[in-house]
């Protein structure tokens, strides 16, 4: 479904991490990263290709504006995972990719990222509390 994309992985909590890079890999993709930081997902943005990202909105150095910015400036199709709500900054300046609220269930998530590299409206997952997904 990925085969051979490489994702950007921003993500500040371990486990959440480690869920979404699994999903990844057996999806046939690649992970960049993970990483914690904007600081840590600028850098590997400079200096690694990158077909898709998946961003939280909110970690360990703040809010992921930055990163969303350089990711659109490089044309980086990105998606949102998170439990809070996208920036309004981010919006304004014209993030309108796909938004998963947390728990996300590991299907959605892959279909997500499939979604927005086949540029194809992606429906609005289905919300399952009980989801033995991310938390």
């Amino acid at each position: 479904m990925l085969a051979g994309r490489r994702v950007l992985v921003l993500e500040d909590e371990f486990l959440n991490a480690m869920v979404i890079e699994d999903l990844i890999l057996e999806a046939g993709g690649e992970v960049v990263g993970p990483v914690r930081s904007n600081r840590d997902a600028l850098d590997l943005i400079g200096r690694a290709p990158i077909d898709l990202a998946l961003i939280d909105v909110n970690v360990a150095d703040g809010d992921t504006v930055p990163t969303y910015r350089m990711l659109r400036d490089k044309g980086v199709p990105t998606m949102v995972c998170t439990g809070g709500m996208v920036p309004l900054q981010m919006r304004r300046e014209g993030f309108d990719g796909p938004v998963y609220a947390k728990p996300v269930a590991p299907a959605e998530i892959v279909r997500g990222l499939v979604g927005i590299l086949e540029a194809e409206p992606v429906a609005e997952p289905e919300f399952v509390p009980s989801s033995p997904g991310m938390r």
